[in-house]
């Protein structure tokens, strides 16, 4: 075979005859068809590669076989053939027609440019996005649905990153797709999760055989190097003699994106995780603006609250302060920089970094043809400002102002928040959410902004904010990067204390709304594996390996196939299961929703949290119903059957080992369809001496709970086809195409201020939690906690095999084998704590 007929990735289409083009099994190759998630799964594989140049998966025997004019060439075709034969693989041959309807473009193309960049938070580009998922729903079949896809997918007028959320949101929406199983996003699209270096590496070992390849130590924080000899491990913490295997240590290096001379990168583990990073693009990608989802604005809200609750409970495991808000309006000086080093692969631009200290002011970018940004991208600071007051004069007023358009007039009416104050239902949380994400139910966007998307653009171009530069964005201007900066914490704060202010109108809970008679609890604990004795959990760092060749145009050839595998270090805990002892003292069975939540129990000062401040603290845990008969009994729950989290994502190769051992389309309740909070991150990291946190529980009327449609419940547990092959965070995520799976308002019951004193007529609200607590009743407090082990460090399977050997990283950021240490002030901690 000639040099320039060995490389699949650089073909020139030529349009031939329908039955010349069509790929024939060759004498003696077995043809086998793919299943509907084999279909679906592999056109997200390398996306920037044409759908037909080469064969997709693990085996690479799928072949997509395109008879429209986007089309192999016919020395294409011969080389795929050769190839297959040559692997002795099966054929797994999909047939991909031309549209019933060729779908118009231009629009699309108008605005969001293939080669140039897109992000959800920009308004046109949302619009093409609804364009493009609007034709995907068009399709009256999932093989249409498949011919429109794959015309789309390589089309010169379509970004691939608009097509990989279009395709992904109609995957999710379509009835005939529902139960598809996600591959990670992270082996999907990543160079928004790798940085370039890695990237980069992974191009030059794409070029070797298989076997000469090794594991690439893929992100910085808490990233462990190869095993080797030490001769400072008394001076290094993080150096275990024996935990590399063979009496080697390992050592916890240090993080691509920053150095720990600046404290905030003490929380690049969290922040630059993966599946942190997932949970935030997926979420959105399910409740985009233009969904109707039931209580999606109090889902904004509620799920945003959880992420900071659980952010600040990570600052202070590793010694920082909880989170200032970052009030744009005032035009503050942004403190934190941040550097995310990573390139967007399609239009080949760095997503930009931002200095620290760098002030807020207008951004005006007008359109550039060159950089093919055709939009003027402009948010004012005075607009901010604007949009702020408004909200926060709703809130105090009690009322919205409602604007609709009918026979050409604008007519504007009153909306009240909170009709009942004193309610349990809270309907005002929805329509201020709507307004704050500004998504299509905004009450009123011309008059109340896009406050939060406001935010986003401008903090992602204050780098650049009159495009002098032609840079690029920053990444928290992109769903799957914007949880890596900082500055995206700081402004979530400042919106989560726009509800709460308003949830500071609500009168408290009364007594009544929060007791439930039958029902007391007795006792809670936690027992976590291996673990002599209750209520200490354990946290620990894991490897996972990703395979990058899936994602990434690496230039294949036939003789150089076979996985490209990163190694990704991230937080992980040990199982644990909740133990709690309730009381039925009815005579009769009950159902009961349990309410499990989290916070810590300390401030930064080592001070003991006032309750009101606490309060806010609270990040949930679990939420499971269970029947209670009368009398006593002990009620056990799993920890990795948290209604909050989703396991490890699956990878590719996860999936189709899966199809491989059903030999049918899977139909495993373990699935994960991708939205919810990464297990693994169920824990905050606590400390190696031990933190302490409170653990509460609550137990309410599930009855009562329960949304009820037609006269019957529409919960998942009690109508299980909900969820046939999903398991996804309901706390988080809800149920497609029902109401919310709780009536209770989310976050519930510390999402209001507390009744003073337990009803007393008294100014002053409970000191701590533990007055909170109401005796002999259906709620009770635990204080547990959470030790941390730098040195432990687990292996995820079903990744590179053992024997492959590991690179070791090449940005180290301190040198750590020298004979003679520097200075101990020059030097870097080598653990998020040990030195403070």
């Amino acid at each position: 075979m000639s040099r320039r007929g060995a490389n699949i990735g650089n073909r020139v289409p030529v349009t031939r005859p329908a039955d010349e083009r069509s790929i024939r099994a060759e004498p003696g190759m077995k043809t086998k068809l793919p299943t509907q998630q084999e279909k679906l799964m592999y056109m997200l594989e390398r996306l920037d590669e044409p759908l037909y140049m080469g064969p997709k998966g693990a085996k690479q025997n799928v072949l997509f076989e395109d008879s429209s004019q986007q089309m192999a060439t016919e020395t294409v075709t011969k080389e795929v053939k050769a190839y297959i034969t040559k692997k002795q693989r099966n054929l797994k041959p999909v047939k991909i027609s031309k549209p019933k309807k060729i779908p118009d473009l231009s629009y699309i193309r108008a605005i969001c440019p293939r080669k140039g960049f897109f992000s959800f938070f920009v308004p046109v580009h949302q619009q093409a996005f609804r364009a493009l998922y609007d034709i995907f729903m068009g399709a009256d079949s999932v093989e249409e649905f498949i011919n429109i896809a794959a015309y789309c997918r390589d089309n010169s007028m379509i970004n691939p990153h608009l097509f990989l959320y279009a395709y992904s949101k109609a995957l999710l929406a379509r009835n005939d797709t529902r139960g598809f199983k996600f591959p990670a996003l992270f082996e999907v699209l990543p160079d928004a999760f790798v940085n370039t270096v890695v990237i980069k590496q992974a191009q030059e070992l794409s070029r070797l055989p298989e076997k000469s390849r090794k594991v690439i130590s893929a992100n910085g924080p808490a990233m462990m190097s190869q095993a080797m000899d030490n001769p400072d491990k008394a001076m290094n913490p993080d150096v275990n003699t024996g935990s590399g295997g063979k009496g080697q240590p390992l050592i916890i290096g240090r993080g691509y994106t920053g150095r720990d001379f600046n404290p905030e990168n003490r929380m690049s583990y969290f922040r630059e995780d993966m599946g942190v990073n997932s949970h935030h693009h997926h979420w959105h990608l399910v409740y985009d603006r233009t969904s109707s989802q039931n209580r999606r604005g109090e889902l904004f809200y509620y799920m945003h609250h959880n992420l900071i609750a659980r952010y600040d409970a990570e600052r202070l495991s590793n010694g920082l302060a909880r989170l200032k808000k970052l009030d744009l309006a005032c035009r503050p000086v942004l403190e934190e920089g941040y550097f995310s080093k990573l390139t967007l692969a399609n239009s080949k631009m760095a997503y930009a970094g931002r200095q620290a200290n760098t002030p807020v002011t207008d951004v005006y970018i007008q359109p550039d043809p060159d950089a093919n940004v055709k939009f003027v991208n402009k948010v004012e600071v005075e607009d901010i400002r604007k949009h702020k007051d408004r909200i926060l004069e709703a809130i105090d007023t009690g009322y919205l102002i409602k604007r609709e358009v009918k026979n050409g007039k604008e007519l504007l009416t009153k909306l009240e928040l909170a009709p009942n104050p004193g309610a349990l239902d809270d309907p005002g949380i929805d329509l201020l959410g709507n307004v704050l994400e500004s998504n299509h139910l905004s009450v009123n966007m011309k008059f109340y902004g896009s406050l939060h998307v406001e935010g986003h653009i401008l903090m992602a171009n204050l780098h650049d904010p009159e495009g002098h530069h032609k840079e690029s964005f920053g990444p928290v201007g992109d769903l799957p990067t914007a949880m890596r900066d900082p500055a995206f914490y700081r402004w979530h704060k400042f919106v989560d204390d726009i509800f709460d202010h308003y949830k500071q109108q609500l009168q408290p809970y009364s007594e009544a709304q929060l007791r439930w008679d039958p029902v007391k609890v007795r006792d809670i604990s936690v027992r976590t594996d291996d673990m002599p004795g209750p209520n200490v959990l354990i946290t620990h760092w894991m490897q996972s390996d990703i395979d990058l060749g899936r994602g990434l145009d690496i230039k294949r050839n036939l003789l150089r196939d076979g996985p490209v595998w990163a190694r990704m270090t991230h937080l992980n805990h040990k199982d644990f299961q909740y133990k709690i002892n309730v009381e039925n003292t009815s005579s009769s069975p009950v159902r009961g929703t349990f309410r499990i939540f989290m916070a810590p129990r300390d401030n930064e000062h080592g001070q003991r949290l006032y309750y009101i401040q606490q309060r806010l603290l609270f990040f949930e845990m679990d939420k499971f119903a269970r029947e209670i008969p009368p009398g006593r009994h002990e009620i056990i729950q799993k920890s990795a059957d948290s209604s909050v989290t989703i396991p490890w994502e699956q990878s590719f190769k996860t999936l189709e080992d899966q199809i491989k051992a059903t030999k049918q389309e899977d139909k495993n309740t373990d699935t994960v369809c991708g939205c919810g909070w990464p297990q693994h991150m169920l824990l905050p990291r606590g400390l190696p001496e031990g933190m302490f946190f409170d653990l509460f529980v609550i137990v309410t009327n599930a009855d009562e709970d329960t949304p009820k449609k037609g006269g019957e419940t529409n919960s998942p547990e009690v109508n299980p086809t909900t969820r046939v092959t999903c398991k996804e965070s309901l706390s988080f995520c809800g149920v497609k195409n029902e109401d919310y799976p709780d009536t209770k308002p989310m976050g519930f019951p510390f999402d209001r201020n507390p009744l003073n004193n337990k009803g007393a007529n008294m100014d002053s609200p409970p000191d701590t939690l533990k007055d909170y607590i109401l005796p002999d009743s259906n709620m009770k407090v635990v204080e547990v906690q959470i030790n941390h082990q730098p040195f432990t460090v687990t292996k995820r399977g079903n990744g590179a095999p053992d024997t492959m050997p590991v690179m070791p990283p090449q940005l180290a950021t301190s040198k750590r084998t020298q004979n003679k240490p520097p200075a101990r002030e020059s030097r870097e901690s080598l653990d998020y704590f040990n030195d403070y």
